[in-house]
């Protein structure tokens, strides 16, 4: 079952009734992206919200986000997946927020590294330590 809420498509697996998984997924560059970044930042998300689990596809070609729950009647769909809706877009959020703050980080660890090698072999500055 697919559907769209304003601009964003949403997806709910029911081939394995009554368990369902409501899904909301995204294509990437993979070139353009630090897949092992991606990995962590899922796996932190995934596991510190319940139901909502984020996975990466191939080598970052893609990132999934999702909730699985047990379904076993309409009601239970009616009244809850307002809240199934929240959890997915809550772990997109966390994922995005997380993965951005990991990539700033390496950045700025990379950034110290080359600044920090010049000063390493630079020769005309030894000093003796006595």
């Amino acid at each position: 079952v697919n559907f769209k809420i304003n601009d964003t498509s949403f997806r709910i697996d029911t081939s394995r009734l009554p368990f369902l998984t409501l899904e909301l997924g995204y294509r990437l560059d993979p070139d353009k992206e630090d897949v092992e970044l991606m990995r962590r930042a899922a796996a932190e998300v995934t596991g510190g919200i319940f139901i909502a689990k984020v996975n990466i596809h191939g080598e970052g070609q893609g990132v999934v986000f999702c909730a699985e729950f047990l379904c076993d009647n309409y009601i239970h769909l009616r009244d809850n997946l307002k809240r199934y809706l929240e959890i997915v877009i809550e772990s997109h959020r966390r994922f995005f927020e997380l993965y951005e703050s990991m990539k700033e980080e390496k950045r700025k660890v990379l950034e110290a590294a080359q600044s920090f090698k010049p000063a390493m072999g630079d020769n005309s500055s030894k000093k003796a330590l006595s």
